[in-house]
């Protein structure tokens, strides 16, 4: 980086300024301006001195784009640890990308088709290249998304509803397909590319505005969603766990106050999520607020109360120990927060106003690097090396086992997945460490994991009816127990048991469908029997073959020998249906199980009978119900359409030779008037009236044709 980097900016001297102004209110003799108190001074000198200690360092401090006004920055690393940043170019209406090359920041206007960049997010692939999410004011809001291909950049509308695509959050997955949080007209959405297309889901049916929506996905990469409920007044937190949303009220000071304003959410090592935010019950004493679920409950807290208003325009990252970061906006100054394992570190940086829309990214060392704008005026980067942090001396504990502790009918597929409190140290956690064991010891299995969470694999299947014990061994005087990142091992070995299902799920199965035969249209209820020892499985009943759609499903019971579809409706012609069981692990061959056992049904379908007609005519009465008078049909008819194409027929077929009666009659008044006036006008009366009758019964004939067409 350039020669800003080497300069040493001490951000003490503000928070010393903060520390003796508000212990001058209470010590200041009045009448003169000095404090007279030595108690004062000692504790301003500790106060201060331990403030000096805990400030971080800044090693870069520059402008990055002085061309205009901006808003909306969003910051992330590529391997290099260099810097990239989207912006919001206000004069222009523009959205900008800043890229720092190891030697100068390189500045590329990446839209500027309407009034776009609103609301950007930037987050990088595993190739270096950028990704981004933002909106489009022109005339409406329109999700949009960039991505550079390493040549030229790709652009394209996500959602091109009006008044969708405002509050944009953008998060990459594994294989680098994005995921966009924002609000659309239904609410909070979210958008995903599948590799080939974008699926829109709603997450939460939001009538009212919403602000700052915010995405992060967890090792499995299920989205995880925080954003401001504006008519609840509260902080929402939504989690995707592969099938549904599960939508959580954290924090909330009642309709239409400000707590969750801003939100910005990040996920720990042990997948849980963590959330900086503003709460601000009455519109006027703004607040940092952090949240944190430790996997069985939220905690809130206050994080900075020293200058009012504060954090807006919060950023919050995870660092290699587990602990957050916070970056956020006050009136005065650029302000950053670091958890140190006991308490918050509170750090003020480039002083003189409001410093907006801070985003904050930590490298592998967990240096911090924020972007952000003072004001409105000028695109601004700072680097701060990291804080000292006191040492780890905490042990970790286990959080979580699955299975369950105690828990029964468990797949003799399954594997074993342990939560510990807080990072481990990977290389501790093998199958020394962490075994799975039945009455013979030990079973053959891999171990694998990262951060907090381990999962334990047996090489074959476990014996069914069976009773396995979970060790996780930990000691301090233990060299090969399980021990956290900073060197902590667990204090004592945790054990946990479970017993496996009577049997492995199979069949044969058979299926049957009520009523058989049916008719179209209606509800039809499969049943699946035959089964043996499939609790908790999925039969899926499937149209055609096992992957066809699928018309219904149900989850075996207890008793794991069948179960019954909800009904679906029946199609419109003879076919047949595949009952398929989901298997789960338990269809692993590598385990020495076969697949799933599938049957067929056929279920027939009649034609659905025709509606009751009038009854036609015949050489005797029609038949009628006993006590009932019947009465003949003598047209033949059976429906309005047909009624009405009868008398149309009969009243052209009458007009024609009655039109011929008259002409002719026209004709032999004409040719005896003997230029009698009166006669001839009487002749031409009844030609004239003839052809306008004959026109009229024509065209309503036609008329009655088309009109029955469309009926």
């Amino acid at each position: 980086m350039d020669s800003n980097h080497n300069k040493k900016i001490r951000s003490a001297d503000i928070l010393a300024e903060e520390v003796v102004g508000a212990f001058k209110k209470k010590y200041l003799v009045i009448g003169r301006g000095e404090i007279n108190s030595w108690k004062a001074w000692l504790v301003i000198g500790i106060m201060v001195g331990i403030t000096i200690a805990n400030v971080s360092t800044v090693d870069a401090q520059e402008t990055v784009d002085a061309s205009s006004d901006f808003q909306y920055t969003s910051i992330d690393l590529d391997t290099s640890n260099n810097p990239h940043i989207a912006y919001y170019d206000i004069t222009n209406k523009d959205l900008k990308y800043a890229k720092f090359n190891g030697a100068s920041w390189i500045i590329t206007t990446v839209d500027s088709a309407g009034i776009v960049g609103l609301d950007a997010s930037l987050d990088l692939d595993t190739t270096n290249n950028p990704h981004i999410a933002y909106s489009e004011d022109s005339p409406n809001y329109k999700l949009k998304y960039a991505k550079f291909n390493g040549v030229s950049w790709d652009i394209e509308v996500v959602d091109s509803i009006p008044s969708s695509g405002g509050d944009v959050s953008l998060a990459l997955d594994t294989s680098n397909n994005p995921h966009i949080s924002y609000s659309g007209t239904s609410g909070i959405q979210y958008a995903k590319f599948n590799g080939v297309s974008w699926d829109i889901n709603i997450v939460a049916a939001v009538t009212a505005p919403t602000q700052a929506t915010s995405i992060a996905l967890d090792s499995s990469n299920n989205p995880h969603i925080s954003y401001w409920d504006q008519s609840a007044g509260s902080l929402i937190y939504a989690k995707f766990d592969g099938a549904s949303w599960d939508v959580t009220t954290v924090d909330s000071d009642g309709p239409f106050a400000h707590t969750g304003l801003y939100s910005a959410i990040a996920i720990g090592l042990d997948n849980n999520p963590h959330i900086s935010y503003v709460r601000d019950p009455d519109g006027f004493d703004y607040r940092l607020k952090y949240a944190r679920f430790d996997g069985a409950s939220w905690t809130t807290e206050f994080i900075d109360s020293s200058v009012v208003p504060n954090g807006l325009y919060s950023s919050i990252a995870i660092d290699s120990t587990n602990k957050p970061h916070i970056s956020y906006q006050s009136t005065s100054a650029l302000r950053y927060a670091v958890f140190n394992g006991v308490s918050w570190v509170l750090n003020s940086f480039d002083p003189g106003g409001s410093r907006n829309w801070t985003s904050l990214a930590l490298d592998a060392s967990n240096n911090a690097y924020i972007s952000y704008i003072p004001g409105f005026t000028n695109l601004k980067y700072i680097y701060i090396t990291a804080i000292p942090l006191p040492p780890d001396t905490t042990p970790p504990t286990v959080s979580s086992v699955v299975p369950a502790n105690g828990a029964t009918g468990v797949s003799t597929g399954a594997n074993v997945i342990v939560t510990f409190s807080e990072a481990m140290n990977a290389g501790t956690v093998n199958t020394g460490s962490f075994q799975l064991s039945d009455a013979g010891g030990p079973i053959d299995a891999a171990v694998t994991g990262f951060g907090a969470t381990f999962t334990l694999d047996p090489f074959v299947s476990l014996t069914a009816g069976t009773v396995y014990s979970v060790e996780v061994k930990g000691s301090p005087s233990c060299p090969t127990c399980v021990k956290d990142v900073a060197g902590n091992a667990l204090v004592s070995s945790f054990f946990s048991s479970f017993t496996t299902a009577t049997g492995v799920c199979s069949g044969p199965i058979s299926l049957s469908m009520s009523p058989s035969p049916t008719t179209v249209g209606t509800s039809v209820t499969p049943t699946a029997a035959g089964l043996s020892g499939c609790s908790s499985q999925v039969v899926d009943f499937r149209l055609t073959n096992c992957s066809g759609s699928l018309v219904s499903s149900c989850s075996v019971g207890g008793a794991g020998t069948g179960c019954s579809g909800s009904g679906f409706s029946a199609p419109a012609a003879s076919a047949t249906y595949d009952a398929c069981v989901d298997l789960a692990a338990d269809a692993d061959t590598t385990k020495g199980n076969s697949p799933g056992e599938s049957t067929s049904a056929l279920l027939t379908i009649s034609v659905a009978p025709s509606p009751p007609s009038l009854p036609g005519p015949g050489p005797g009465p029609a038949p009628c119900a006993p006590g009932v008078v019947c009465f003949g049909n003598p047209l033949g008819i059976s429906t309005f359409t047909e009624l009405v194409d009868k008398v149309s027929d009969f009243v052209f077929l009458i007009s024609l030779p009655i039109a011929t009666l008259l002409f002719v009659i026209s004709g032999v008044i004409f040719m005896t008037s003997a230029g009698n006036t009166k006669l001839i006008s009487t002749s031409k009366q009844i030609l004239i009236w003839t052809t306008v009758g004959l026109a009229v019964i024509f065209l309503s004939k036609v008329l009655a044709s088309i009109l029955l067409g469309i009926l």
